[in-house]
């Protein structure tokens, strides 16, 4: 399938979003995934009662568990189905939890923490103020970053390092496009020029083959 086929818009502003969701909407496998749904849900005009809810709340975990995506991902996958564009991405969703539920979930954090499988969750009274919770989410960041430096003592290892800086995903994501449609790495450099761009051919080469190897995209 040509990637131009499934043509989901990802018009989240923030870089690091935006190189998180192209990761995972330019994959292969997940293009193909989506394209079969896009195509269900296309013949329906509405999702407006309760049968159709839960069936696409079966979809949207049937991809969650098959890539092993995080429930804030239900969102962005329900967007790229249902209207071809992801506009909002939030990485952070509420889910109340009862207090038995939490009790639990704490006996067996270690262990979830040392397999390297898990999420994190806040736990925070309603009278907890704003300035407390940044607090405590900016030493869990500082906390993750040192743990991803030290990959054999820790089984956690940050996978989204690279998403909190400016990105080119945009630049290199046309220009693959570009070559996947039959243009040269030479033909793409020299557009570029023409544009103010001022890089080298072996960085527009080195760019596009980058991307495709992490979207496992062959060129």
């Amino acid at each position: 399938m040509n990637m131009a086929d499934l043509d989901i818009k990802i018009l989240v502003k923030d870089d690091s979003q935006k190189t998180q969701l192209t990761y995972l909407f330019y994959r292969k496998d997940v293009q193909k995934d989506i394209a079969l749904l896009r195509g269900k849900w296309a013949r329906r005009k509405k999702v407006e009662i309760l049968e159709d809810f839960l069936e696409l709340h079966k979809d949207l975990t049937f991809l969650r568990k098959k890539y092993k995506l995080s429930i804030v991902f239900d969102h962005v996958l329900r967007q790229a189905i249902l209207d071809g564009k992801i506009t909002q991405f939030s990485r952070v969703v509420q889910i109340p939890i009862s207090r038995k539920l939490l009790e639990e979930l704490e006996d067996i954090s270690d262990e979830a923490l040392w397999q390297g499988d898990y999420e994190v969750a806040y736990v925070a009274l309603p009278e907890a103020k704003l300035e407390e919770i940044a607090k405590i989410i900016a030493r869990l960041k500082r906390g993750h970053k040192r743990l991803a430096k030290e990959p054999k003592k820790h089984a956690y290892k940050l996978r989204t390092a690279d998403m909190d800086t400016k990105s080119n995903m945009d630049r290199d994501l046309k220009w693959l496009l570009l070559h996947r449609q039959g243009m040269s790495y030479k033909k793409i450099h020299e557009l570029e020029l023409d544009n103010g761009e001022t890089i080298s051919q072996s960085g527009v080469t080195r760019a596009i083959q980058n991307l495709a190897k992490k979207l496992n995209i062959d060129i």
